[in-house]
């Protein structure tokens, strides 16, 4: 058989009877629609131009748009719809192409729709075969849905979407629905039978009500109800009767339109529906875009030869066979016509396919038993796929080449084109609208509100006023559009700022080339971005800033506070916002508490009035084209009235459309509320598309988190048995799926009450309105375990569970279990190369939802590949959402709970690299109990065993998992100053050095909101008012928040230095002493309430220490003796004190205190006084203030801290050393609480009841603790003083830390550790470890010399041997036998520490006195060989050598270079800063030359000026210079990426070079301070590679010889360690740790183990590279290293270098198993220039 194309044949085949419907019997199987257009869906229905004649296609831009129009908010303009979405109308007759329809159903439409899910397109089918319940052919709506679906799929699809099945039958004929009034009566005078034209005036009535007056066919079952029997006889019966009336209704029409109407007006009555639809698609089409269209045309070559009598029933499905001879051959002409010049005139050649079959007796079309038809339709589905997948890749490329398609146009186009929408149905308002006109023209410089209740109409108030203010201007400003919430860019606040920042720039044209890096600001920012380029482009052009629904916005960053909003304008500008008044959505007190009192800056949306309400329904209906009887419109405007609500008023409006002006008075009712409105929607909707297809549809609507595609909803409908049960009622399609037709007129019948929006990269439809929102959950998810069946079909259908073959079970009619697939869109976590985020951002929540805990996790929260894949797209914080909802449902499962722990510790390293993932889950999860639970075994293993390789420390490097940390969030960027803690202990507030206050939920672990930019340097935060407001004290003075909005309550500027102490009844009152003034101001308001001032010859100075409770409120001076007491209640002094006094035990005689701190107890009864001279700590009777009893201490335990009483006045609780401590008041006995959390320093704590501790940290983050939670927590032990204490002090004495780490040889073996004891007698410590032992086998020791800083610049100096500097003289020590080996004679003592090893090993270099020049020493004998002289009177300073030790460089403070040949004993070349053609001094530091001493590296900060004359930087270059012919060769520096354009860099500021390193004889490796690493080819001078993974200052490590590179941090923001392979310079492995790690390199060049030290840790720590792909970089294993050092080394001997020496046995250090280390490493900020 040949099939396929035009030049091939095929035999005739036959096919065997079926009972198969008829067209006419098919309609009354087919679902609804109403014929609306999709941007008028509310009003079409109604009746603006009969829906028989297709509207004119709607006037729009084609692509590509013009960048300039939309980046500037041009609303002059009209925007098309920009879907991203292949569309197909598939045309044909019913019955002839049954089985080409259904193989494709099967076969190739699953395939399209992967390709285009694929490339980021939605693939839909519109196959009118099947899917139009009876309700719409009761309302004769058939042929309206046909026509109308060809033209949204004109209008949406990317690509093809048409194509025609068009063989040999000319189809179902019809007539209009509606039928102009002036029409109808030509047509009825040129009917000629008396009882059709009787007839015809029984079926349509006029409808004055429509504009033009219009007969409207009135509904089957009015006339004929018994069509809606359920008695099928009575059906039958009816229907019937209804098919005989409509033959003779049309041959009337069809002959009276010959004789009366005009050719072009004829067309209605004669054509077929097919003809109408491909008319409709051929319609305005160019030669550019025909190709949209395709033809599959199947010639039965044989049909005219088939006996139509003996095969009447089947020959009818394929042509045109009725009683009417006459009518068949009119068919077959209008179709050869049709096929002749509509189709072959208007589709290309190449896009209409051929294929010859025959027919097959009594079966017509039979691939079951006829094999060429199966081969003809096989190569129909391949040509079918081959074609549609070619034009839509031609599509899909060249929507690619176009602005339209990047993301960031596509927000900006959303915004504007429902801006567009939202102004095609407004009027009235003309008021409001001059109010708006007035500020835009006026000199207001601050942002304009608009508010009202929800449905007042603000959102249509701010786009009318959009698209005005374009005209206001002229046409000449820069509008920023925003619909907040209708997209997900404009929902949370980084992703507003964010694309407002990229309009501004695109519209100004202010990109610079490389741009600002919006991607790397945080919220903060990129508002003062977003200021700085308003003020910027205002220069040049008015800017105007629409943000609509502030109340929309997620709270988090704050957002509701508008810190982010200018108050004050930049000239030019204006911002108008509109919100819901409510104070819970909290925007609307803060733009009250800033603008209520500036006239012309608010405005509340006013009621309708009478005139307004007229003219607003006048002017909507003449847009609809309707009209209404007096008493209906009386009846709309009276309802208004009891509901006056814009929103109500559109809803009635839509019910009154539809009202007939013949309709009957019983009839035309309006619903009282807009719920009751919404709800009469929701019927309406049901009993038009079936009430179970509508209410599950809706469900999965509103349960869904941010809204749903029709795509998707068609495949989660398809996979709901209910639903296809009741669609299938009639008839089964071949596939048991939804009809895609459903869901799309579902969703236009919903019209502008549901609103197309952005999220997850997709455009989905959800509800626009909240009380659409409401009433929807109201309706139909109000059942717990009903919500949890659509949460669970939502999750299904993100698991992808039924895709790609997956059978889902069903039952059929007859009640068997059958299995069927549902060919829903696959769900993999990537499509192509971009991620699957609306799989990722919905998957967990629905499972969470669903209550499905299993595949919870298995599929997402313990599934490493989907955390992978939504921290790498979506943020580390978006999981911690899941998981934190996760244990809201599941609040007692441990897996969860350990790795939601794990993440949240690891928030800064995943936000830095998601490549961290697995081993931070690796280093965190170490609870014994947890991994055992088979699932984290599982995901622990995944870990190891995926991702390739990893390194892995030989002992924890991170903060554990389980035990009492709950909670650890990272809040400020700089340090926290204070902390305080609600009584509830449910809340937390923090105060940070740069401006911000932080509210956090201690229950659920989160941030709550923070305040920023509140003032300079906050210094403490207390609460007030029962804890309802927070009091701030700043440089400037005292702030007052609602500590539940964030709203500025008040504030008192304070020009002198001052403190404050809140007390009085619910902590109302705050006394500020500011000296000499003491002010009692009301805490809820800020005036002031009472003055007081101090007693006489009572002085009181800074600093002040204060405590307070509601009976009194304390002050006193640091260091000072004087207390005073005043009273809290009627705020005036009550009593002081010159100076405690106490009773000695010995002596009656009485001592005076000095004050350090106070603490008041709750009662305030008691005052608790640490002795600034003793160290203890004092309880007073604060009536008498005299000593009632004191407490002993050092000056490391009540020294400097803040005092807390618990809640029982059982317990003062305190951070000292980094540890939490209590005192037992009753006893006087001491507990730690809290240790040190190894480099994470405690220093303040709260705790509402002695088993939750909430602590800041040295680490600028907030830590909760429950001591509850571990089993392994021993109780809280008090112990007596002296046993404390000497507990305490034993932790001080702890194994010395590491100071310096060096190799002994080259095998990396062996390293040299030097070590600083702790003790009071200062012991130092040379130790040797065994890196294949992990333990130490051999020390020396020796006292004293570290801390008189007499031994120092200890270095290697040749294998076992190390130099160092004592008493200005230089030794060698020879590590195996800890003796001196040499000392290096002179008469002088050597002033420089500059001691460098040459000429292989055997020699040292030495500065001599004076720095003028260089002394040469044999390194055995010390015995000086010669000397170097530098030549002139100048003074050596840095210096270095090459690896060979045969040259050495310095540099002088002449600022030239000294290069001195070491073999030929001379100065080989002096470099000065004229060679290099600079005018800076030279220097080495740092610098490189290589092993063969010809090229030498050095840096010079060169004037390079880049971006913007008003920012610019200096770029530190890196000079080549070759030695052997004494000229710099090139001069390296990265140009490209400096040009770009950085505003976020000071003026002027230095990027300068921290190392170099030479990898081999032609690449160079340099690390600068813009945190980047670049590899250059210093032959050539081009830069190879740029490594700009790390976010601080890095360092690098290499060993020569070695394929690896490592790069390491040691700043808190980036702990990071890299190894790169230097071949590839792929990432080999990354780690992140808690703990700064300095020393950090590589055991040798044939190893991939690392070693590093930390400060405070006794031992080296080992990192080991395992995991698949980490033996290509281990040639040699530390445990293979034979390597010895020539004696045996056990225990430890005496370094014979003073006479004060102790002996110290070797200590034994424990497996590193669990948290057994508790490491006290320096602070975060310590990191000098000598680190790098």
């Amino acid at each position: 058989m040949g099939c396929g194309g035009s030049t091939h044949k095929s035999k005739p085949v036959l096919v065997p009877e079926e009972d198969i419907p008829t067209d006419l019997q098919l309609v009354n199987l087919r679902d609804d629609s109403k014929g609306q257009n999709s941007s008028k869906a509310s009003n079409e229905d109604v009746g603006e131009q009969s829906p028989d004649r297709p509207a004119e296609p709607p006037q729009f831009f084609t692509l590509p748009l013009s960048t300039e129009t939309v980046m500037r908010g041009d609303m002059s303009k009209m925007y098309p719809s920009e879907a991203k979405v292949v569309r197909i109308f598939t045309s044909s007759t019913f019955t002839d192409t049954r089985n080409e329809r259904n193989w494709l159903m099967e076969r190739v439409y699953p395939k399209l729709k992967t390709f285009c899910q694929n490339r980021g397109y939605d693939f839909q089918v519109v196959d009118m075969r099947w899917g139009i319940r009876d309700e719409a052919q009761d309302d004769h709506m058939t042929t309206d849905i046909c026509l109308n679906e060809v033209q949204l799929c004109k209008e949406l699809s990317t690509g093809p979407f048409f194509v025609s099945f068009m063989s040999h039958k000319y189809g179902y004929r019809d007539f209009p629905r509606r039928i102009p009034a002036t029409e109808f009566e030509k047509l009825i005078s040129g009917v000629t039978c008396e009882s059709a034209k009787e007839m015809l005036n029984k079926w349509f009535l006029l409808d004055d009500n429509s504009v033009p007056p219009t007969y409207m066919l009135q509904s089957i079952s009015t006339l004929l109800p018994d069509t809606k029997s359920e008695v099928t006889e009575l059906s039958k019966e009816a229907w019937g009767s209804w098919w005989t009336q409509h033959s003779t209704m049309h041959s009337a029409l069809a002959q009276s339109a010959q004789v009366t109407l005009e050719p072009s007006e004829r067309r209605s009555y004669i054509e077929s529906v097919s003809e109408a639809e491909v008319r409709t698609a051929v319609e305005g089409l160019t030669s550019d875009t025909r190709e949209r269209l395709v033809w599959f045309r199947r010639i039965v070559t044989d049909i005219e030869r088939v006996d139509a009598q003996a095969e009447y029933n089947i020959l009818r499905r394929y042509k045109d066979l009725s009683n009417d001879d006459e009518k068949d051959k009119e068919s077959k002409d209008l179709l050869d016509k049709l096929e002749e010049e509509t189709l072959t005139n208007n589709i290309p050649s190449e896009n209409v396919y051929n294929y010859e079959v025959n027919w097959q007796t009594k079966e017509g079309i039979s691939p079951d038993s006829n094999p060429s038809h199966k081969e003809y339709l096989s190569k129909l589905c391949n040509d079918f796929e081959t074609r549609l997948v070619s034009l839509c890749e031609n599509a899909f490329n060249q929507k690619t080449k176009v602005r339209s398609q990047e993301p960031f146009f596509q927000e900006v186009l959303q915004h504007l084109t429902f801006c567009q929408n939202k102004c095609e149905s407004f009027h009235g308002r003309e008021g409001s609208l001059q109010e708006i006109e007035k500020y835009l023209r006026g000199p207001v410089r601050h942002p304009f509100t608009i508010y009202g209740p929800s449905g007042c109409g603000k959102t249509s108030l701010v786009a009318k006023a959009a698209k005005r203010c374009y005209k206001v201007h002229g046409g000449k400003s820069i509008n920023i559009i925003r619909f907040i919430g209708t997209t997900s860019a404009s929902t949370t606040l980084p992703a507003l700022l964010s694309s407002i920042l990229q309009q501004l720039m695109q519209a100004a044209k202010t990109i610079k080339k490389g741009g600002l890096d919006i991607a790397n600001l945080n919220a903060k920012e990129m508002a003062e971005e977003m200021i700085m380029m308003l003020e910027y482009v205002a220069q040049r052009c008015p800017v105007v800033l629409f943000l609509d629904s502030l109340d929309q916005l997620e709270p988090s960053h704050d957002a509701r506070r508008l810190r982010w909003l200018p108050l004050v304008l930049p000239a030019n500008v204006k911002v108008i916002v509109s919100t819901l008044p409510e104070a819970q959505y909290e925007v609307f007190p803060v733009l009250m508490a800033n603008f209520k009192d500036t006239p012309g800056c608010m405005l509340e949306v006013p009621e309708l009035k009478g005139s307004d309400i007229t003219n607003i329904l006048n002017q909507w209906l003449a847009a609809a084209g309707r009209k209404l009887t007096p008493k209906q419109r009386s009846l709309v405007l009276n309802a208004f009235q009891n509901c006056p609500l814009p929103l109500f008023l559109r809803l009635s409006f839509d019910e009154a459309c539809k009202w007939k002006s013949f309709a009957k008075p019983e009839l035309c009712i309006l619903q009282p509320t807009v719920r009751d409105c919404i709800n009469k929607h929701f019927g309406e909707m049901e009993r038009f598309h079936g009430k179970t297809f509508v209410s599950r549809s809706l469900s999965y609507l509103t349960a869904s988190k941010s809204g749903l595609s029709e795509a998707e909803l068609d495949d989660i409908l398809s996979c709901d048995n209910q639903v296809l049960d009741d669609v299938y009622r009639f008839w089964t399609p071949p596939i048991r799926r939804l009809p895609p037709l459903l869901v799309i007129r579902m969703k236009r019948d919903l019209g502008h009450y549901v609103v197309n929006r952005g999220a997850d990269g997709r455009q989905v439809f959800y509800w626009y309105h909240r009380q659409f929102i409401e009433a929807a959950k109201e309706r139909y998810c109000n059942d717990q375990e009903s919500l949890k069946e659509f949460h669970d079909g939502l999750a299904h259908f993100f698991a992808g569970t039924w895709s790609t073959g997956n059978l889902k079970p069903f039952l059929d009619k007859k009640g068997k279990e059958m299995i069927a697939e549902r060919h829903a869109a696959s769900q993999p976590l990537k499509l192509g190369e971009q991620y699957n985020i609306r799989k990722l951002g919905n998957q967990a929540f629905h499972r969470t939802r669903s209550h499905n805990l299993a595949l919870l996790k298995t599929e997402c929260l313990l599934n490493l590949d989907f955390l992978t894949a939504k921290i790498s797209c979506l943020g580390v914080r978006s999981v911690l959402d899941d998981f934190h909802e996760a244990r809201i449902t599941f609040p007692d499962d441990l897996a969860l709970e350990e790795v939601g722990k794990a993440l949240q510790l690891s928030q800064r390293a995943l936000a830095h690299d998601v490549r961290l993932l697995h081993t931070q889950l690796l280093g965190r999860i170490r609870s014994a109990r947890a991994r055992r639970l088979p699932e984290l075994a599982d995901l622990l293993a995944r870990c190891e065993d995926s991702g390739g390789p990893y390194l892995e420390p030989d002992r924890p490097m991170m903060k554990a998992t389980g035990g009492i940390l709950l909670h650890s969030i990272d809040v400020h960027a700089d340090r926290i100053s204070h902390m305080v803690v609600n009584i509830a202990g449910t809340v937390a507030v923090t105060c940070g050095n740069q401006g911000l206050v932080t509210i956090f939920d201690l229950l659920a672990g989160k941030i709550l909101k923070t305040i920023s930019d509140v003032g300079t340097e906050p210094k403490r935060v207390q609460l007030a008012n029962s804890d309802r407001s927070l009091i701030l004290s700043l440089e400037e003075g005292i702030q007052a928040y609602d500590l539940l909005t964030g709203t500025k309550m008040w504030s008192v500027d304070i020009e002198e230095q001052f403190e404050f102490v809140l007390g009085g009844p619910n902590f109302s009152r705050v006394l500020v002493i500011g000296i000499p003034h003491l002010i009692f101001l009301d805490a809820l308001t800020g005036t002031p309430v009472g003055v007081e001032s101090l007693p006489p010859d009572i002085v009181i100075r800074n600093p002040v220490v204060i405590t307070g409770c509601e009976k009194y409120m304390v002050i006193a001076s640091m260091w000072s003796k004087p207390v005073v007491v005043f009273d809290a209640i009627n705020l005036k002094l009550s009593h002081f004190t010159e100076g405690l006094t106490r009773y000695m035990d010995d002596r009656e005689n009485k001592q005076s205190d000095l004050v350090d701190n106070l603490l008041i107890s709750h009662d305030g009864n008691i005052l608790y006084v640490v002795n600034a001279a003793m160290y203890e700590l004092l309880q007073v009777d604060i009536a008498t203030l005299q000593v009632i009893k004191s407490y002993p201490g050092n000056d490391k335990e009540f020294r400097d801290v803040k005092l807390h009483l618990s809640q029982d006045s059982h317990y003062i609780y305190f951070c000292h050393s980094g540890c939490v401590s209590a005192l037992e008041l009753a006893t006087g006995r001491r507990a730690t609480i809290l240790n040190k959390q190894g480099a994470i320093h405690n220093e303040d704590v709260s705790t509402p009841d002695m088993k939750t501790f909430v602590t800041y940290s040295n680490d600028s983050s907030v830590h909760i603790f429950d001591l509850n939670k571990s089993e392994n927590q021993p109780a809280i032990e008090f112990k007596d003083y002296k046993d404390y204490e000497r507990s305490q002090f034993s932790l001080v004495l702890k194994n010395p830390g590491i100071e310096q780490l060096m190799p002994l040889d080259s095998t990396g073996r062996y390293f040299l550790a030097i070590r600083d004891e702790i003790t009071p007698k200062r012991l130092a410590t040379l130790s040797v470890f065994d890196t294949a032992l992990l333990k130490y086998i051999y020390q020396g020791n020796w006292i004293n010399f570290i801390r008189e800083r007499e031994l120092i610049d200890i270095k290697q100096a040749g294998s076992w041997k190390v130099s160092f500097k004592m008493k200005e003289r230089y030794r060698i020590l020879d590590i195996r036998t800890m003796t001196i080996s040499c000392k290096v004679q002179d008469e002088e003592p050597l002033a420089s520490d500059h001691c460098l090893m040459v000429n292989g090993g055997k020699e040292l270099a030495i500065q001599t006195e004076g720095y003028m020049d260089v002394k040469i020493v044999d390194i055995e004998t010390g015995e000086k060989l010669y000397i170097l002289k530098s030549g002139k009177d100048r003074r050596l300073k840095n210096s270095l050598t090459n690896t060979t030790g045969t040259k050495i460089v310095a540099d002088c403070d002449l600022g030239h270079i000294l290069v001195f040949d070491v073999i030929r004993r001379q100065l080989e070349v002096e470099i000065t800063p004229q060679m290099v053609n600079e005018t800076h001094k030279l220097i080495v530091e740092p610098a490189a030359i290589t092993s063969d001493g010809r090229f030498l590296f050095f840096t010079i900060d060169n004037d390079h000026e880049f971006y913007t004359k008003r920012k610019g930087k200096f770029v530190t270059s890196i000079f080549v210079f070759d030695i052997s012919i004494k000229t710099p060769t090139r001069v390296l520096c990265d140009e490209e990426f400096y040009s770009k354009g950085d505003m976020d860099l000071d003026p002027k500021s230095v990027v300068s070079i921290w190392g170099l390193h030479i990898l081999d004889n032609t690449r160079l490796v340099s690390n600068h301070d813009d945190f980047v690493v670049r590899v250059w080819d210093f032959t050539t001078g081009t830069l190879l590679h740029r490594l700009t993974d790390h976010k601080s200052y890095v360092l690098v490590s290499f060993c020569p010889g070695s394929s690896l590179l490592v790069t390491y941090s040691k700043k808190a923001e980036d702990f990071t360690i890299r190894l790169w392979d230097i071949q590839t310079w792929n990432c080999v492995a990354i780690y992140r740790c808690d703990y700064k790690i300095k020393d950090l390199q590589l055991l040798g060049p044939n190893s991939s183990s690392l070693i590093g030290r930390l400060k405070d840790d006794v031992q080296p720590i080992i990192f080991k590279l395992k995991g698949p792909g980490s033996e290509k970089y281990q040639t040699i294993s530390v445990e293979q290293s034979q390597s010895s050092p020539g004696v045996s080394l056990e225990g430890t001997i005496e370094l014979n270098l003073s006479d004060s020496l102790v002996e110290l046995p070797c200590r034994s250090y424990p497996d590193s198993d669990d948290d057994e280390y508790d490491y006290d490493f320096e602070d975060d900020d310590d990191t000098t220039d000598d680190d790098y």
